[in-house]
């Protein structure tokens, strides 16, 4: 785990980019042939795509985590999320009482701040872990059985089955407030599942 940084909100940005320095930070993307362009369409290199989580503490002490794929460059300091993304999934700034905050449609607010004329969030960018903890779980016969997509359960929980090792972005399909609490099951050696 990487300790608190400044994370600049870029409205001109498509993309989520971090700094060479956390290169070591989430997984690697499938899909590593992705490049970026600048606002005069020159290339942009790049070391890599990652899939990242990044996490935000609201003023009420919650967590935000924002997934995402992150290209890896070192031509930034710090990094950089796309506002763009933020808005199409229910997020947006808001004054209040002289300060601005990052709001989510599930009400959560995030204290935003300044470095010149950049807007600033600070979080943290989720790193690899050593250790894995994994516990075995039993899944109902009728969840093994399903087709890729997604589901509801008889409580009406969204449920999502990929037969894949790709990263699923949850954010295409459900907001934080229909979907605040979830977690991935995986089948591992024809066996057993784990959580």
């Amino acid at each position: 785990m990487r300790s608190c940084c400044d994370i600049i909100l870029d409205s001109g940005s498509d993309a989520t980019v971090i700094p060479i320095g956390m290169v070591s930070a989430g997984v690697p993307s499938a899909n590593q042939s992705s490049y970026l362009r600048d606002a005069q369409g020159a290339k942009i290199d790049t070391e890599g795509v990652r899939d990242v989580s990044i996490v935000l503490t609201a003023v009420d002490g919650s967590e935000i985590v924002w997934q995402d794929k992150a290209h890896v460059s070192s031509r930034v300091d710090m990094p950089l999320i796309s506002y763009g993304k933020l808005l199409r999934h229910g997020g947006g700034i808001v004054p209040e009482d002289g300060r601005s905050f990052l709001v989510q449609s599930s009400g959560a607010k995030v204290e935003l701040s300044f470095k010149q004329n950049s807007v600033l969030i600070s979080g943290v960018v989720r790193m690899i872990a050593e250790t894995v903890r994994v516990i075995d779980v039993d899944v109902p016969k009728a969840w093994r059985d399903l087709k890729n997509g997604w589901y509801k359960t008889k409580d009406c929980f969204p449920l999502c089955s990929s037969h894949a090792r790709l990263f699923v972005d949850v954010w295409n399909n459900h907001t934080v407030d229909e979907w605040p609490y979830r977690t991935t099951v995986g089948y591992r050696d024809g066996q057993v599942f784990e959580w």
